[in-house]
């Protein structure tokens, strides 16, 4: 970042929502965000998130390193994937997940293997193999997902096929008694003032 910001700052007297935006989607805090919404279950307010985070990126374009944008860009993209997932939206997960398959190929999506000789790369990656030169293989970040995917379209064929798939869903926030709620929440304020204190 242009300056050091410690997460005390996080206040609206002390830090713009850019900067805001900028530190929680950096390391460490990245997985406090991500936490935070998993452990409470505010997969909606996850989605309200990402918006937020996607109109500053849009509205302060010219004011964050290209390459910060563009790693913010991706983390927030594969947390929608993932609070639809959550939120059991599944025909949306996979709409979106081909979305990203389609749409952004280049980097930072892209992770690179050193070709294994004995095994075949194309049975290996599939379609994630976006191209190979003579020393890398270079894969969809997405093929970490496959197995998901994979998951989530035995769910969605199920559902078409009216059976039964309500255990087969997330539970969600209504599922958790307030007392729950509430304990999980200090949870994450108890981890929040750790973080505070360590960086």
């Amino acid at each position: 970042m242009d300056e050091l910001i410690t997460f005390t700052q996080i206040d609206r007297n002390k830090l713009s929502p850019l900067q805001t935006m900028r530190l929680l989607m950096s390391y460490p805090y990245i997985n406090f965000v991500s936490q935070f919404f998993s452990r409470t279950r505010e997969y909606e307010l996850g989605l309200d998130f990402v918006d937020i985070c996607r109109d500053l990126l849009d509205k302060y374009a010219t004011d964050i390193p290209v390459v910060e944008a563009q790693r913010i860009e991706k983390d927030i993209t594969f947390m929608e994937l993932s609070f639809y997932d959550s939120l059991n939206l599944w025909q949306k997960y996979l709409d979106f997940f081909e979305y990203i398959f389609l749409k952004k190929r280049t980097p930072p999506y892209i992770l690179t293997y050193v070709p294994n000789l004995t095994q075949n790369a194309r049975d290996r990656f599939g379609r994630y193999l976006l191209y190979c030169d003579n020393e890398e293989l270079h894969v969809h970040e997405l093929y970490l997902c496959e197995r998901r995917r994979t998951v989530i379209k035995r769910k969605l064929i199920r559902q078409e096929f009216e059976k039964n798939v309500e255990h087969l869903k997330v539970h969600q926030k209504e599922q958790l008694s307030n007392e729950e709620y509430l304990k999980r929440v200090q949870e994450m304020k108890n981890l929040f003032e750790w973080m505070k204190k360590y960086h």
